[in-house]
C-alpha cells in the first residue's frame, strides 16, 4: 500500500535519489537493517518477527499431516496466508484470508501455477490492489509468496506415504506495519520461520492385510527433522525513480516510483521469478541494472539471515 506523499515531498525524494542520497540517508542500492526475532509464537512449529525500518511483520509455521494433491502424490503441500492489521495502514481493514480447505480459489486464481509466471501474476495483482483494503492486499501477497515457496522448496521431502499422506506446511503471516517493501520482508520472515521449523518424527506401521490402513505415530518436535530451506529465495523490491534504480523502497518512496520490480532470488543469485508493478515502463538499461542488483542483494540477505540463524542455534538454549 502507498503512503500519501505531497508533490513537494515527491520532488525532494526524486532530487535526493538523483544524487544517490535518499531521505533516510541510504544510497540507492542500500538495504535497511534487518532486526529479527525467533520463537515469537509459542504454539507454532516455527516463528519469527522482522523489523525492516518501519515495516513490521510476523511469520508463523504450523505443520500437520494430510493428503497430497492428486497430481503430485510424492510431494507435500505448502500454503501461505497473509493478514494485515488494521493498524498497519489507514486503508487496511482487519479480515482473515481464506484458509486452504475453506476456499482456496481466491489465492489459486491469483497465480500459483508455476514459479516465475505465478509470482508475476500474483505480484502484479498486488500492485493493482492499491486502495482495496487489507483483505484483498493480503490475498495477493499470500499468492506471491506461496508461488515462490512452492516453486523452490523440496516438497518431495514432505512426503510420508506416496499418494496417501504428506506434510502440510502452513505459513501464516501478519503485517503489523507497512513501512515499504512488505513483500520482501514477508519473504525473509517466512524463510526464517521455516528454517527453525522441525517436522516431528514419524513412525509408520503397515497393516497385516493389503486393505489395512497403515498406522502413523508422531514423535516429539524436538526429535524431528529440520526443514530444508537452502533453496528458498527472498524477494527483492526495486523501484525506478527518475532514471535511477532504488532498492528496498520505503512507504514514502513507493508512490514516487514510476515502476516497481519484485524479484525472487535464490542463495546463488538465480532468479526464481519476477514481476513489474506500476504504470510506467522500464527501459532496457534500467531493467538490466535492476535484475543485476537483485542478484547481488538477494544472496547477501540470505547470507546475513543464515549467519543469524546459525548463531542463534549455537547460542545456549538455541
Amino acid at each position: 500500500m502507498q503512503a500519501e506523499v505531497s508533490d513537494a515531498e515527491r520532488l525532494y525524494i526524486a532530487q535526493g535519489v538523483a544524487q544517490d542520497l535518499r531521505n533516510d540517508g541510504r544510497g540507492c542500492r542500500d538495504l535497511r537493517p534487518l532486526e529479527l526475532e525467533l520463537g515469537v509464537i509459542a504454539a507454532a512449529n516455527g516463528s519469527s518477527r522482522l523489523h525492516v525500518g518501519a515495516t513490521d511483520v510476523i511469520a508463523g509455521v504450523k505443520v500437520s499431516l494430510g493428503q497430497p494433491e492428486a497430481g503430485a502424490p510424492d510431494k507435500g503441500q505448502v500454503f501461505v496466508s497473509v493478514e494485515c492489521s488494521s493498524c498497519a495502514s489507514p486503508e487496511f481493514k482487519a479480515s482473515p484470508v481464506e484458509r486452504p480447505g475453506k476456499g482456496p480459489a481466491a489465492v489459486e486464481q491469483a497465480g500459483l501455477r508455476g514459479s516465475g509466471r505465478g509470482l508475476a501474476a500474483a505480484a502484479a495483482a498486488a500492485a493493482r490492489s492499491q486502495g482495496r483494503g487489507g483483505e484483498d492486499w493480503g490475498i495477493d501477497m499470500a499468492a506471491a509468496l506461496q508461488s515462490a515457496l512452492r516453486a523452490t522448496m523440496d516438497r518431495h521431502a514432505l512426503c510420508v506415504l506416496s499418494g496417501k499422506t504428506c506434510w502440510l506446511v502452513h505459513v501464516d503471516c501478519l503485517v503489523l506495519n507497512d513501512g515499504g517493501a512488505v513483500l520482501g520482508a514477508l519473504s525473509v520472515a517466512a524463510r526464517a520461520a521455516l528454517a527453525v521449523t522441525r517436522l516431528p518424527k514419524v513412525e509408520v506401521t503397515m497393516g497385516e492385510g493389503e486393505d489395512d490402513e497403515p498406522e502413523i505415530e508422531l514423535g516429539d518436535d524436538s526429535e524431528g527433522t529440520p526443514l530444508d530451506v537452502t533453496t528458498l529465495p527472498v524477494i527483492v523490491t526495486l523501484g525506478q525513480i527518475g532514471s535511477r534504480c532504488v532498492a528496498d523502497l520505503t512507504a514514502e518512496e513507493e508512490p514516487c516510483a514510476s515502476a516497481v520490480l519484485h524479484v525472487a532470488v535464490g542463495p546463488q543469485g538465480r532468479v526464481a521469478g519476477s514481476s513489474k508493478a506500476g504504470g510506467g515502463g522500464i527501459g532496457q538499461a534500467v531493467l538490466i541494472e535492476m535484475l543485476e542488483t537483485a542478484q547481488q542483494l538477494g544472496p547477501r540477505v540470505i547470507r546475513e539471515l543464515d549467519s543469524f540463524l546459525a548463531a542463534s542455534a549455537a547460542a545456549p538454549g538455541g
